[in-house]
């Protein structure tokens, strides 16, 4: 009898060992990251974000939770965040119109450095959403996908789908993303239909 071949499960690991670097070069150090992520078939279960000029340390295990890096868990906060929405100010690209057409005056749009940095303003409760128009490297999101993941969210592109970390696709995401710790995609649902008219 013919042996079955048994798909094996792939892990993968992502790094990011200077997140905001431009920030970092013009002193900007309250953005600066360091980050990890393990994903599995493709999926991040694990990330840590690490803010080495602020000594702040985030962990995230999905299915398991997030927690600090003294021991304190970090709890999924369901009372509505602080009314802003994080975007790059490097790499703007044309987010920050989306933000004002699809919620007009509701939201402060803050621009910020790095990734790691405006993942952890989603877990800290101090930002809402979390909004990119142009495109991203993988290892620039993969921790932080993990751990808004291990807090109940997710991180999609701008066509709605989870971000594929799967080794063996292209490393950038050219379709931008979208995310917060809750409701991912009614969020997603608001801005979809506003994307054509900004080009994307």
């Amino acid at each position: 009898m013919p042996s079955r071949k048994v798909p094996l499960n792939r892990l993968a690991f992502w790094v990011d060992p200077l997140d905001a670097t431009q920030e970092f070069t013009e002193g900007l150090l309250e953005y600066v990251t360091v980050m990890t992520c393990v994903t599995l078939d493709g999926k991040p279960i694990f990330g840590a974000i690490y803010r080495p000029f602020q000594n702040e340390t985030i962990f995230g295990l999905v299915g398991w939770g997030a927690m600090k890096a003294d021991g304190e868990l970090i709890k999924h906060d369901t009372s509505p965040a602080n009314k802003h929405i994080v975007v790059s100010r490097s790499h703007a690209g044309k987010v920050e119109e989306l933000a004002k057409i699809v919620f007009p005056g509701e939201y402060t749009v803050e621009p910020a450095g790095g990734s790691g940095y405006k993942t952890l303003r989603l877990v800290n409760h101090t930002a809402e959403l979390y909004m990119h128009t142009t495109k991203i490297k993988k290892w620039d999101t993969c921790a932080g996908d993990a751990i808004i993941r291990s807090l109940g969210g997710l991180m999609l592109d701008l066509d709605g789908r989870p971000i594929d970390y799967s080794p063996e696709l292209d490393v950038v995401n050219h379709r931008g993303l979208i995310a917060s710790v809750a409701s991912p995609y009614t969020y997603y649902a608001k801005v979809k239909d506003h994307l054509s008219s900004i080009g994307l």
